[in-house]
């Protein structure tokens, strides 16, 4: 039964793309992964895995953080729409969440070369696309769903730290040929998306990472120089390249600058009118536009990009109130990832990145990709480049 969930949870994280074909089961909406995960999580339960599990406070967060989504859902003026959300962002990843930490060490290395390969399968799919010409408006690379390249650059970003991470790391010609292969891939693909989010991302947490793995050597001093002008220089031209610009406006560049402001200080506004409790988790965008309705610009321009609030941790507190935000930084702050004991830390920092400018949570696929490295994350250790192993 074990190796059978092992062979489940690989279909799985390969099919996140496919969470775009959905249909449903009598009145129930549901899509192909998710009926992997829920396969996944049977066959697990009947194992009777679950009772491996060591790490209970992780169990614990991660329920509080799917119980905070619920609140969510209360909260809600369309209850049965929120409670689609619910299942798909916080259920659906926490029951994978569970699955991760009962695997033991050498039962869970898979998955990280298995996240890197549907990595690569993304890529190549969405490419092919591209090259027989589909593309969006501005010719850049979309997603599988072909709303928007920033989707798509929220997905692979964190696989292609990922699979450098395993790169730098390995010790095998195979291993190395492969992840190599792979991050070439997964990069051309970032490229041709175009993403301004994804560069900020990669190097913030290359950054940190950098920072982080240079505490074995012995420049203590100028690690924590060389980092303090590095951190600073990172913030600085992020600010000059993603700060609003009212007076040119006619390039996408300043138009998604300029979207973005707008879409934070309305944000603002919602969460001064709702501190504590949050509007509810599908209510965002009806909310946006009933706020701005009357204001210039923002039903035609503003309102269609305001599906969230282009800040994870805003998002979430606006959606899902104080609790949510809450038990989301409390799941990040004890799984401790910040000492890179496992590779999937590095993709988990350019996701808390990321998540400054943009939400890389609330998409069927990426919810479940922040869960499956928060769970490898808080399961244990697995190779480091200053690993001796």
């Amino acid at each position: 039964m074990t190796k059978i969930t092992k062979y489940l949870l690989c279909l799985t994280i390969l099919a996140l793309p496919l969470y775009i074909y959905r249909f449903k089961i009598g009145p129930v909406p549901s899509t192909i992964l998710e009926i992997l995960i829920y396969a996944t999580f049977l066959t697990s339960l009947f194992s009777g895995s679950f009772g491996k599990i060591k790490n209970r406070l992780a169990v614990i967060l991660g329920a509080v953080f799917v119980g905070a989504g619920l609140v969510g859902v209360f909260f809600d003026p369309d209850k049965i729409g929120a409670l689609g959300l619910w299942k798909a962002y916080f259920v659906d990843g926490y029951l994978l969440f569970l699955i991760i930490l009962s695997f033991a060490k050498e039962e869970r290395r898979f998955i990280l070369d298995v996240l890197v390969f549907s990595g690569v399968l993304t890529a190549v799919s969405t490419l092919t696309l591209y090259f027989i010409g589909v593309k969006s408006a501005d010719g850049r690379l979309l997603d599988l769903d072909r709303l928007s390249p920033n989707y798509l650059a929220m997905y692979l970003s964190p696989i292609l730290a990922l699979a450098l991470y395993l790169f730098l790391a390995g010790k095998k010609v195979k291993t190395a040929i492969f992840l190599g292969g792979a991050g070439m891939i997964i990069g051309f693909a970032l490229v041709l998306t175009q993403s301004r989010g994804a560069l900020f991302a990669l190097l913030g947490a290359a950054i940190v990472s950098a920072y982080a793995l240079l505490k074995a050597t012995k420049l203590k001093f100028m690690r924590h120089v060389l980092f303090a002008l590095a951190i600073a220089a990172f913030f600085a031209g992020s600010y000059l390249a993603f700060r609003p610009d009212f007076v040119q406006t006619s390039g996408r560049v300043g138009q998604s600058s300029n979207i973005r402001y707008y879409i934070w200080t309305a944000s603002y506004e919602i969460a001064r009118a709702h501190p504590v409790s949050g509007i509810g988790l599908s209510n965002y965008q009806n909310y946006f536009s009933d706020l701005t309705r009357s204001r210039v610009n923002y039903p035609e321009f503003i309102t269609p990009e305001a599906l969230t609030a282009h800040n994870l941790y805003l998002h979430i507190y606006l959606t899902c109130g104080i609790l949510g935000l809450v038990a989301f930084v409390a799941l990040i702050v004890f799984s401790r990832f910040w000492n890179f004991k496992t590779a999937a830390s590095a993709a988990f920092l350019v996701i808390l990145f990321y998540a400054l400018i943009d939400t890389p949570f609330f998409r069927n696929d990426l919810a479940v990709l922040l869960w499956i490295l928060l769970g490898i994350i808080y399961a244990g250790k697995f190779k480091t480049l200053n690993s001796k192993s």
